[in-house]
C-alpha cells in the first residue's frame, strides 16, 4: 500500500535521525572545548605580574615627572561642552576649575581643606559620602599620570576579562575602591570602575599618547547608571614646580534681603509647603523642599518664564529616573527679598501637579534654602526669611547636626523598633516629603523591620507608577526615633519595597518629612549645617494612623478641577459603596467640581462617620452616592 511505512521502518528512522543529532552535539562539543582551551592558552600567553610588579611597571609606563601636573581638557558631561583645567600632585592636592558657556565651578581638595564652588558662585565645604566621591574621582585621574599612589591601599591582581589583561583593585585614602582593568602588553589602564551616586561609574580609556614626556589617555568614555554616557579629550599636559591650592573665592552675592522683609504665607497641600513667589515677574506656588539640590521648574512653564533650556542629563527620584534640562536667568522675588540671575533645572512636574491638584512652578532647594535662615510657623502657616551673618539663635529647641551631600541635608539619628534598640540610621532631612518617615529597601530589610509592616498590602502611586517621585510602600511603626536627643516615639512610618529608584539605595536609611516637622517650630540654618526644632503642643499629641475610604483620585485639566479615581481599593468603603476606577467626581455635596479642591475632596472623604453625597461621570452618564464616610486602617 503506497505511503504506508512499518513500525520498525519508523523506529529506524528515528534512530537515523537521533544518530545524526548526536554526532552535531558531540562536534559542536569538540569547537566548544577547542575554542575553551584556544581562549584559555591565549589568556595565558602573558603571566599575571604581582602586586608590586602591576604597580612598577604601570608608574614606568606614564613616566610622571615634575611636581605638580596641569592638565587640559574638553568634555561633554551634562550634554554641555565646556574646558577642565586640573592641577594634580603626586600625594593628592587638587584643583578643579570648569568653565562651560552657561556656567562653571571650581573643587578643591588638600590635606587640610576640601571645598566647593558651585554653579552659582556659592561655596561650600565638602564632607561625607560626596567628599568620598570627589577623593575617588581625584584619585583616578592622578593615577592616569603618576601612576597608583602611595596613599591608595592596593587589593590585589586578579585576572581579567579580556585576553592579556588583569585587574587591579585600589582603595584611595578617603574614597572608594577602584577596580582598574590593566592592558599586561603596556601595564597602562584600558577602563576604571568605581561607585557613585547610587550608581556604577566606569571610565573607558584610548588613544595613550605622549603630552611632554608623560604617557596619558589622550580621551575616554564615561558611562554611568541611569545617565548619559559622555566624552572628554585630554588637549595638554604640563609641569610646574608650583601652582595655588587656595581655597574658591565666592562669586558676587546674589541675594538681597531688607532688614523689615514681612513674613511669607504659606499654605499647606498635602503636607507640602506651597507659598506664591515672583519668577521673573510672574506670581507662581513653589513647593520649598530640602531634599532637592538645586530649583527645579515645571518645563510646562519654563518658555512662559523666558527660560531657555540648554544640555541634559537624567535625575533619579524616589521610584523612577527621568530627563531633564538646564537653564539660566531665573530670579526669584518676595516682598524684601530677593535671589537673583540662577541656574536651574527644567523638567516635567506635572505628575506633582496631578498628585497635588494645584499649579505648581516647580521646587525651591538648596539654592534657594542656603541664602537664609528659614523659620516655619505652622501654626501660624508663616515662613520667615532672616540673615545668616546677623541671625543668632537664643532660644532651647533641639539642634540637629546637618551633613550635606550635593546640597541635600542628612543627619545621622537612631531608631527602636520592637526588641531592635538604637539602631544607627542616616537620614534625609526632607521638607518635600510627605510622610513621617519613609525607610529604604535595603535599610528595612537589613535590620527586620517588615515584621512590624502590613505586608498583605503594598501602597502604590496609583496613577502616577511612572513617575520619577513614584514609590511602593507598606506601612509599619518604629517605637522611637531619635534625633541629637529628641526622642519622638510610636510613629507609624513607610517601609519602601521599591526595587529602582532612591528609596532602593544603599547609601542612607530614608527620609523624615513634614509628619514630623509640622508638629515644631522649625529653623533651617544651612550655613551652619544645622536644623533647629522648638516644640509645640502638637508635639506631644500622639501620631495618628493612616487610614483610608479606599479610593485614589488625581486631578486633571486647566485648572486641576477634574477629579479621577485612578483605583478602588478591594474591599474597601469605596468599594462596597460602588465606586470604580475611571469615575470623574463632578460635584461633592451638590457644589459643582469648579468650587473645591482636590485637597477638599480628600479631606471629606478621610473624615469617618460624615456624610456627603457625590456625583460621579461614569462612561457618559452621572452617577448620585449618598454615602456615610466609613474609614478602613493603612497600619
Amino acid at each position: 500500500m503506497g505511503g504506508f511505512r512499518s513500525a520498525d521502518d519508523k523506529i529506524l528512522r528515528l534512530r537515523s535521525d537521533y544518530n545524526l543529532d548526536m554526532a552535531k552535539a558531540f562536534t559542536r562539543s569538540l569547537v566548544a572545548i577547542f575554542l575553551f582551551a584556544f581562549s584559555a592558552a591565549t589568556i595565558a600567553q602573558t603571566p599575571q605580574p604581582t602586586l608590586e610588579q602591576a604597580a612598577a611597571r604601570w608608574k614606568s609606563a606614564v613616566g610622571a615627572h615634575g611636581v605638580v601636573a596641569v592638565l587640559t581638557t574638553t568634555s561633554t558631561q551634562d550634554g554641555v561642552s565646556g574646558t577642565v583645567t586640573e592641577a594634580i600632585t603626586a600625594k593628592g592636592d587638587y584643583r578643579e576649575e570648569t568653565k562651560r558657556e552657561f556656567d562653571q565651578g571650581e573643587v578643591v581638595l588638600t590635606s587640610t581643606l576640601h571645598a566647593r564652588k558651585d554653579w552659582q558662585g556659592y561655596v561650600r565645604k565638602l564632607e561625607g559620602l560626596e567628599l568620598k566621591r570627589f577623593l575617588t574621582a581625584e584619585y583616578i585621574d592622578r593615577a592616569l599620570i603618576f601612576g597608583p599612589a602611595a596613599d591608595a591601599e592596593l587589593g590585589g591582581v586578579t585576572a581579567g576579562d579580556k585576553p592579556d589583561s588583569y585587574i587591579l583593585n585600589a582603595t584611595p585614602r578617603g574614597g572608594s575602591e577602584v577596580q582598574w582593568l590593566i592592558d599586561a602588553k603596556s601595564g597602562l589602564p584600558l577602563r576604571s570602575k568605581n561607585p557613585g551616586q547610587d550608581s556604577t561609574i566606569i571610565e573607558t580609556f584610548s588613544d595613550w599618547k605622549d603630552f611632554g614626556g608623560v604617557k596619558t589617555a589622550a580621551s575616554a568614555t564615561v558611562t554611568e547608571t541611569n545617565k548619559p554616557d559622555y566624552t572628554w579629550k585630554r588637549e595638554s599636559v604640563r609641569f610646574t614646580r608650583t601652582y595655588p591650592f587656595a581655597a574658591p573665592t565666592p562669586g558676587p552675592s546674589d541675594t538681597t534681603l531688607a532688614a523689615n522683609a514681612p513674613p511669607i504665607p504659606f499654605r499647606m497641600e498635602a503636607d507640602h509647603i506651597i507659598f506664591d513667589i515672583a519668577i521673573n515677574g510672574h506670581t507662581m506656588p513653589m513647593l520649598l523642599d530640602t531634599g532637592d539640590d538645586i530649583a527645579s521648574m515645571n518645563s510646562e512653564y519654563a518658555q512662559q518664564l523666558g527660560l531657555k533650556p540648554y544640555g541634559g542629563t537624567k535625575t533619579t527620584g524616589g521610584g523612577n529616573t527621568t530627563d531633564y534640562l538646564f537653564a539660566t536667568g531665573a530670579t526669584f522675588t518676595l516682598p524684601g527679598a530677593e535671589v537673583r540671575d540662577q541656574h536651574v533645572a527644567i523638567l516635567d512636574e506635572t505628575g506633582l501637579e496631578k498628585a497635588l491638584g494645584i499649579k505648581l512652578a516647580g521646587l525651591l532647594g538648596f539654592d534657594f534654602i542656603s541664602r537664609f535662615v528659614i523659620e516655619i510657623d505652622y501654626q501660624k502657616h508663616l515662613m520667615y526669611l532672616h540673615h545668616p551673618k546677623t541671625w543668632k539663635y537664643t532660644g532651647s529647641g533641639t539642634i540637629v547636626p546637618i551633613i550635606f551631600d550635593e546640597g541635600i541635608p542628612f543627619t545621622h539619628a537612631m531608631i527602636s523598633a520592637g526588641d531592635k534598640k538604637n539602631i544607627p540610621a542616616y537620614f534625609v532631612i526632607d521638607f518635600g516629603a510627605q510622610e513621617t518617615m519613609t525607610l529604604t529597601a535595603p535599610f528595612a530589610r537589613k535590620n527586620d523591620l517588615y515584621a512590624a509592616a502590613a505586608l498583605n498590602k503594598v501602597n502604590r502611586s496609583a496613577g502616577l507608577e511612572k513617575e520619577f517621585f513614584a514609590q511602593q510602600n507598606v506601612r509599619g511603626k518604629i517605637d522611637e526615633l531619635d534625633l541629637d536627643g529628641l526622642k519622638i516615639q510610636n510613629i507609624p512610618v513607610n517601609m519602601s519595597v521599591n526595587k529602582t529608584g532612591a528609596y532602593a539605595s544603599e547609601e542612607f536609611s530614608g527620609t523624615i518629612g513634614q509628619g514630623i516637622y509640622k508638629r515644631y517650630h522649625v529653623f533651617l540654618d544651612y550655613q551652619r549645617a544645622r536644623l533647629i526644632l522648638e516644640p509645640t503642643p502638637a508635639a506631644s499629641e500622639a501620631f495618628k494612623g493612616r487610614s483610608t475610604y479606599g479610593m485614589s483620585i488625581l486631578a486633571s485639566g486647566p485648572d486641576y478641577h477634574t477629579y479621577t479615581v485612578t483605583a478602588v481599593r478591594d474591599n474597601s468603603p469605596a468599594a462596597q459603596d460602588g465606586f470604580a476606577k475611571g469615575d470623574v467626581v463632578i460635584s461633592l455635596d451638590r457644589r459643582p467640581s469648579s468650587q473645591f479642591t482636590l485637597s477638599e475632596l480628600r479631606a471629606a472623604l478621610a473624615e469617618d462617620g460624615t456624610s456627603h453625597q457625590l456625583t460621579v461621570q461614569r462612561q457618559g452618564a452621572e452617577k448620585r452616592f449618598d454615602i456615610k464616610v466609613r474609614v478602613i486602617s493603612l497600619d
